[in-house]
């Protein structure tokens, strides 16, 4: 596809990192050479580290070099659970057919034994429900994040698939610390560490990202362009005034919302003719004196955010949008309260498509505030594709109303 390999082994890592290669992407294929295994060094977005991603050489007649994939121990059926029992997963195993699956128990590699009494996550704390009460085992879940997170770095894994509810692997929901079975909205503690470190992490029970890692980034690229074309076909059905009014609908929606009101600055965007007209949206953010940012890009799918004090700031930009100009000062992503976030479909859960630059792909990944989706409703669909690298959007907000997930 385009992309670069480079043959490090036996190359000291850190000393290349130190004399600065980058911009060399991840490769499943190698043409060049057939080594045992070998390293491919990429980028992460914009961030001033590197990844390192590594490859395994086929083995009975496996097609190309296999990607590293970290894997819960418990999920491929080794009895590493609290209880001494696994949770085997039949589509986490067959995984392994086409990922060099990198096995991690964090609780294991934090010195807690099986089997053990269970333990839940409440606030930052983990707390293990022993005989003599509750038993606070946070270093121990740090130290087990930590080493598990090491070891996927060590073999270049760039995702996890991790243990659903769990309190170290669990992934959007986790119990609450009161041990009545309460689940609560949260991550593991292995699980944070590992995003928070540029390592993707999908829950055993997202069947979706799951089974598209049985795709190849070919057959994601093809479903993902099927379904951008004909859902450009709904748009241009779509009448003049049915669009007018889902647009205004949208914005009194995101007025109306917690999320703005308390929002002090605004990361948002200039709706294309294909997209929401946001021209309103974006006076009554600078008329209710927040501060209002716009998207800026600069190549190799980053963009920077800018401070727009008047929209006569605009000229046109990329692709024809009207950007604000380079001068205009930065936001940190600290400086942001809340991201409006564009997309050509949507599902009403927060799985987007986009329009395939990866822009708001590389953003959303290390954006830490409020984020919300905009969707007219009669373009939403619910088959949208899904790989390790979407972030999906808690809050989905169309002209038929606002859905949280």
């Amino acid at each position: 596809d385009g992309t670069h390999t480079l043959d490090l082994k036996g190359i000291n890592l850190q000393l290349l990192q130190l004399c600065g290669v980058e911009d060399l992407q991840a490769s499943t294929r190698c043409t060049c050479c057939e080594p045992e295994s070998f390293y491919s060094y990429r980028r992460c977005g914009d961030q001033d580290r590197m990844l390192a991603y590594f490859y395994r050489k086929p083995q009975n007649g496996e097609p190309g070099f296999l990607p590293s994939l970290g894997v819960s121990r418990c999920l491929l059926g080794e009895p590493c659970r609290y209880d001494g029992l696994s949770k085997p997963d039949e589509t986490v195993k067959r995984l392994g057919q086409h990922y060099y699956l990198v096995p991690v128990c964090p609780e294991q590699l934090g010195g807690l034994s099986t089997p053990r009494p269970a333990s839940e996550r409440r606030g930052a704390q983990v707390l293990m429900n022993t005989e003599s009460g509750l038993l606070d085992v946070t270093r121990a879940y740090l130290r087990g994040a930590e080493a598990a997170r090491d070891i996927l770095f060590a073999n270049g894994a760039f995702a996890a698939v991790l243990k659903s509810k769990s309190p170290s692997c669990g992934k959007g929901a986790v119990y609450d610390g009161s041990f009545t079975k309460t689940l609560i909205k949260g991550d593991g503690v292995a699980a944070e560490l590992f995003e928070n470190s540029g390592i993707g992490v999908i829950g055993s029970h997202e069947t979706a990202l799951l089974e598209g890692l049985f795709l190849t980034p070919q057959q994601r690229k093809t479903c993902k362009k099927a379904l951008r074309k004909e859902v450009r076909a709904a748009e241009r059905a779509m009448c003049l005034s049915e669009k007018q009014q889902a647009d205004r609908a949208i914005t009194e929606q995101i007025l109306s919302m917690e999320e703005y009101r308390r929002a002090r600055s605004v990361f948002a965007y200039v709706g294309t003719a294909k997209e929401i007209d946001t021209r309103a949206l974006l006076c009554r953010i600078l008329e209710d004196g927040k501060t209002l940012y716009l998207p800026l890009c600069t190549g190799d799918g980053i963009m920077q955010a800018k401070r727009v004090d008047d929209l006569a700031q605009l000229k046109p930009g990329a692709f024809g949008i009207p950007e604000p100009p380079a001068y205009l000062p930065s936001a940190a992503l600290s400086d942001i309260d809340l991201t409006l976030i564009p997309c050509v479909s949507c599902s009403h859960d927060g799985k987007r498509l986009g329009q395939g630059g990866g822009f708001y792909d590389r953003f959303l990944a290390r954006f830490q505030g409020d984020k919300v989706l905009l969707c007219r409703e009669a373009l939403t669909r619910e088959d949208i594709p899904v790989e390790v690298h979407d972030i999906p959007i808690a809050v989905v907000v169309t002209d038929a109303g606002i859905v949280r997930s």
